[in-house]
């Protein structure tokens, strides 16, 4: 199951990623809250450099060696996937918005849909770990009937 997990993680950061790329035709830093008031030129360089530091802090933390810094992160990472097709539903009637194409509203909620996969699997498994630690506590301390 961690091998699927983690396929399905990756597949949601690929579709964030292509959403990403996607989102410089549709010149999404004019809906930005920080750049969007900023020269078209300057907001678009921002809009691009700011992802090198992003998507590498991203892959840093999603991959790191602590397996307690990888699973809230890769969490947190489908998470705001959910998170996003709700941002872009607000946006939406926003006069600079243009994500209406069917390729752009696939990658918003492609990435919505891996990242709840991604999540109701986690928690699945955390459940089954959980019952299977509470089955051998229980085990080690006896069933709790008479040993008559």
């Amino acid at each position: 199951m961690r091998k699927i997990k983690t396929w399905i993680y990756i597949l949601a950061f690929s579709v964030l990623n292509a959403h990403e790329l996607d989102a410089m035709s549709q010149h999404e830093w004019r809906l930005l809250l920080v750049l969007r008031d900023l020269p078209p030129d300057l907001a678009q360089s921002l809009f691009v450099t700011l992802h090198v530091p992003l998507v590498a802090m991203i892959l840093w933390l999603t991959f790191n060696r602590s397996s307690a810094v990888t699973s809230w992160s890769r969490r947190t990472v489908c998470a705001f996937g959910i998170i996003h097709i709700g941002l872009h539903w607000h946006l939406q009637d926003h006069p600079n918005y243009t994500f209406h194409s069917w390729l752009s509203e696939t990658l918003i909620v492609g990435y919505g849909v891996a990242g709840l996969l991604y999540l109701l699997i986690d928690g699945g498994g955390r459940l089954r770990r959980r019952h299977v630690k509470q089955n051998a506590q229980d085990g080690a301390h006896g069933s709790g009937g008479s040993a008559g």
